[in-house]
C-alpha cells in the first residue's frame, strides 16, 4: 500500500495543490483501502482516474492505523530534544543516532517515506506543500505526543522535527550499502525535479568574477548589475550561514545582490554586511529595464519564465555546498579587502 500510493502520487500528483492537506472522498478512500486488503493493487498501471486527495488520504490512513506510531513513543523525548539545537547539521546527526536504535524494517519505511516527502516538497511552488506544511500534515500521524505532556507545545516540536527529517533525510537515514531495502524511485521525473527547492545541487565549477563591483553590460553598454546598482531579492526560506563568508537571513528578508559568484551563490549584502547569498533560498525581483545577461540577477527571471517558477536546488541536507569548496568564497573575500 505504501509503495503503490507513493508511486502513484509521484507519477501523477507532484503538482497537485494541497496534496495531503485537502481531504479526499471517504468513499473512495475506503474502496482503495479495501482493495489493498484483498491483496489487489488498485493503483497499478498508468491510468490516472483516481482522486489524488483520496490517494493521499489512503497513505495517511495507513500510518494513522498502525498499532504503534511509526516513531515509537520510547524515543519521543530523545528525538524532541534535538529541536533545541540551533545547528541543523547537529540536529540531523542527533536524529540519525537515535534512529539507529530502531528495527531495520521501520527505518526502511521511514527512509522511503521521507525521500518521497522531500521530493514532493520540491514542487511547493505548485502544490503549496513545503517541508513545514508537510510536517504539519504528517507530524500527528507519525509521532504521537505522550499523555501528560503539553499537547500544543509538544506538537509544535514534533512538526519541527518532522520538517528537519524531510529536509535532511539523506544525511539522517543510512544508504543502501548500510541498510538493504526498497529505495524511493523518482521514476521518469528525476531530470525535471532536479530544479526543485530541496534537491541536492551540483557542485559549481564557475569562477567568481575578479571584483565585486564588476559591471555586466548590455549590448548598448548600459550596466546591468554593479555595486552601485544592486538588484533586490527576497528570501524564500530562513538561512543560517555556516561560515563567516555566508550571510544569514530570515524568510521574507530583503537582500541586495551585486552579481553571481557561481551557479549556486550570489555576492550580496544584508543588514549592511557583504557576503555570499545562496541562490536556492531567494527570489530575484524584477527590474524596470528588460536587459538580461547570463550571470546577472535578471537572467534568472528569463530562465524561470520558460516554465513553472523554478524553486531552486536547496540541499537535502538543508544547505548548499560552497561553490568549488571554499575557493570561490575565499577569492570573494579577498576582493572585498582590496
Amino acid at each position: 500500500m505504501v509503495e503503490s500510493s507513493i508511486r502513484f502520487i509521484s507519477r501523477h500528483g507532484l503538482h497537485h495543490e494541497g496534496i495531503f492537506r485537502v481531504s479526499g472522498s471517504q468513499v473512495e478512500v475506503n474502496d482503495i483501502k479495501n482493495a489493498f486488503e484483498r491483496g489487489e493493487d488498485p493503483l497499478a498501471g498508468d491510468q490516472n482516474d483516481h482522486d489524488m486527495d483520496s490517494i493521499a488520504g489512503v497513505l495517511k490512513l495507513y500510518f494513522r492505523g498502525l498499532e504503534n506510531t511509526l516513531f515509537p513513543k520510547e524515543i519521543f523525548h530523545d528525538l524532541i530534544s534535538c529541536v533545541s539545537l540551533d545547528s541543523l547539521q547537529e540536529r540531523a546527526m542527533h536524529i540519525h543516532k537515535v534512529l539507529l536504535s530502531l528495527p531495520s524494517p521501520t527505518v526502511v519505511i521511514m527512509r522511503y517515506l521521507f525521500a518521497f516527502l522531500n521530493h514532493l516538497s520540491q514542487y511547493s511552488e505548485d502544490n503549496m506543500m513545503d517541508p513545514y506544511n508537510l510536517a504539519i500534515c504528517f507530524g500527528p500521524t507519525l509521532m504521537s505526543v505522550p499523555e501528560g505532556q503539553d499537547q500544543v507545545s509538544c506538537q509544535a516540536h514534533v512538526n519541527e522535527l518532522i520538517k528537519t527529517i524531510i529536509i535532511h533525510h539523506e544525511s539522517i537515514f543510512p544508504g543502501p550499502r548500510e541498510l538493504e531495502g526498497p529505495l524511493y524511485d523518482r521514476g521518469g521525473v528525476a531530470e525535471e525535479c532536479s530544479d526543485g527547492p530541496h534537491a541536492e545541487p551540483p557542485v559549481s565549477e564557475d569562477l567568481v568574477p575578479d571584483t565585486v563591483s564588476e559591471h555586466h553590460n548590455s549590448e548598448d553598454g548600459r550596466s546591468l548589475v554593479s555595486e552601485s546598482e544592486p538588484i533586490e531579492a527576497i528570501a524564500r526560506f530562513d538561512y543560517s550561514g555556516r561560515t563567516p563568508r555566508e550571510l544569514s537571513f530570515k524568510k521574507g528578508a530583503s537582500l541586495l545582490l551585486y552579481q553571481r559568484a557561481s551557479d549556486d551563490w550570489w555576492e550580496g549584502r544584508h543588514n549592511g554586511v557583504d557576503g555570499l547569498v545562496p541562490h536556492q533560498y531567494i527570489v530575484v525581483q524584477d527590474t524596470e529595464d528588460g536587459f538580461t545577461e547570463r550571470g546577472s540577477p535578471k537572467a534568472e527571471l528569463e530562465v524561470a519564465s520558460d516554465g513553472p517558477l523554478a524553486e531552486e536546488k536547496v540541499s537535502a541536507r538543508g544547505s548548499v555546498s560552497s561553490p568549488t569548496g571554499s575557493h570561490v568564497a575565499d577569492i570573494y573575500l579577498a576582493n572585498l579587502n582590496k
